[in-house]
């Protein structure tokens, strides 16, 4: 799986993880909402309760009668008269519940009603939700509330909520003849909380996530166009990469032929004037067959030099393999390049001095990382020739360091100057006077650090320039 795809597998994993925890904390934020509601609901009713117990301690309260207060009519002794001769109405739990519930119902949004399944009061008969939890009492006595969330006709969500009244022994003075005992649930007080206030919160919250939602999948699909573009960018690279380097093989086979035709131009003129001298000295009849025999030996020798050469170099422009190479010495293949190069005019100057003192080998593609080493001496030869340098000399070492091989070649060309130093890897950047491609050093690059995974930097050195490589020693 390539690299990119890695990247879009895992930015798609942190956007469904991202969403997810938003969608998580939205379900959150709305069930902390219906938490609150329901608490509310709950203390509203506790605090009912203790009224209640209260009054019922008491044996129930008389306030004088006005027209706000109304004696209950299905309580016995419901009023008193006072030395004064004034009215008094009694006020039981029961009473003073519905008259609370009736003041909380006009001033707040809340609705309280107090319910049984044998009301003595008609008003407090209970509809099918109160049934519902009423009935829920009676066949689980440990339970103290009941609830469910529900929309109204107009959309709007509310809670219902009810709460069960146990009967104690002061409530048995009234209800006593409805069949009811001391433990038994003889009803429930219920409230009904409006979510508006809750809802407002939970719009926002939503608003927010939706927001937070929005945000994240714009830049997400941001992120995926650049990440679109840099793959594009990529491909046009490689593509790029792979017709320099297709350029720069052509460029240095032209290079490697011309050392072929000088490496071969003496040679067959040795051999042309050889034949001619046996040709004379049959015509004159002075030919002697040991100095025939031993003509034809030599002229046999040098076209097997001439056919080793040819080997040689047609090896150097095979196409590589997807296998990691050959298992050799860095030392061989820069000796089988020194043998190819020490008789062209171009090198013929030029000392080169070995200090190879590496013994650990690793895998390289020869043919290919042979035509790295030799860009970057015709780099220096071509160097020298342009700066026109008196004693041009190549240092060319090897030596291991742990479980790494390095490689430098160093000249005494001038070096490059600092501000071009940092570009010389740039496709058609060059620093000659005449005729420079620029592409030597960026394939260079690439054999060396795509084909060998190794590294390759370059710095002045002394009064030169030194490139140095790095590569994995291998067993």
């Amino acid at each position: 799986m390539s690299t990119i795809k890695k990247i879009i597998y895992f930015s798609i994993f942190i956007y469904l993880l991202m969403s997810g925890l938003i969608i998580f904390y939205s379900e959150s934020i709305k069930n902390l909402a219906k938490e609150q509601a329901k608490t509310a609901a709950q203390s509203h009713f506790n605090l009912m309760v203790d009224t209640r117990s209260w009054n019922a301690e008491y044996g129930g309260i008389y306030v004088k009668q006005h027209s706000g207060i109304e004696p209950n009519k299905y309580l016995k002794d419901n009023i008193l008269k006072s030395d004064k001769n004034e009215t008094l109405v009694k006020i039981n739990p029961a009473w003073m519940t519905k008259q609370i519930s009736e003041i909380s119902n006009k001033r707040h949004k809340y609705y309280f009603h107090i319910t049984s399944l044998k009301p003595i009061n008609p008003t407090n008969k209970p509809d099918d939700f109160e049934i519902e939890a009423l009935n829920y009492f009676e066949k689980n006595k440990n339970k103290e509330y009941y609830y469910k969330f529900k929309n109204n006709t107009n959309e709007e969500m509310h809670l219902d909520f009810i709460g069960a009244l146990i009967t104690k022994q002061e409530c048995l003075k009234c209800h006593a003849e409805a069949g009811y005992k001391e433990g038994d649930i003889r009803g429930g007080i219920r409230i009904t909380v409006p979510m508006n206030e809750y809802n407002t919160k939970m719009t926002l919250h939503n608003r927010i996530e939706i927001t937070l939602l929005f945000l994240i999948t714009i830049l997400f699909i941001i992120f995926l166009l650049i990440l679109k573009k840099y793959k594009q960018e990529v491909e046009k690279r490689l593509e790029r990469d792979k017709a320099l380097f297709i350029k720069s093989k052509q460029a240095a086979m032209g290079e490697m032929i011309s050392i072929i035709a000088h490496q071969w131009r003496q040679p067959l003129a040795i051999i042309s004037m050889d034949i001619g001298n046996i040709i004379f000295d049959l015509e004159m009849g002075d030919a002697d067959k040991q100095d025939i025999i031993s003509s034809a030996k030599e002229m046999d020798e040098t076209l097997q030099d001439l056919s080793k050469t040819i080997t040689i170099f047609s090896d150097i422009f095979k196409t590589a393999t997807q296998s990691p190479g050959q298992l050799i010495l860095i030392s061989d293949v820069q000796e089988m390049l020194c043998n190819i190069i020490k008789k062209s005019d171009e090198f013929e100057n030029i000392k080169i001095i070995k200090e190879w003192k590496s013994t650990k080998k690793t895998y390289i593609l020869r043919n290919e990382f042979m035509q790295a080493c030799y860009m970057i001496l015709k780099n220096s030869q071509e160097a020298f020739e342009d700066k026109k340098i008196q004693h041009p000399t190549i240092i060319s070492k090897t030596w291991d360091e742990g479980d790494f091989i390095h490689y430098t070649i160093c000249d005494n060309a001038g070096g490059i100057d600092k501000e071009n130093i940092e570009r010389v890897f740039e496709p058609y950047f060059t620093t000659k006077s005449y005729n420079g491609r620029g592409l030597g050093l960026t394939i260079v690059k690439n054999i060396i650090e795509q084909m060998h995974k190794g590294t390759l930097s370059l710095k002045n050195h002394n009064d030169g320039i030194c490139v140095h490589i790095t590569l994995r020693a291998k067993e």
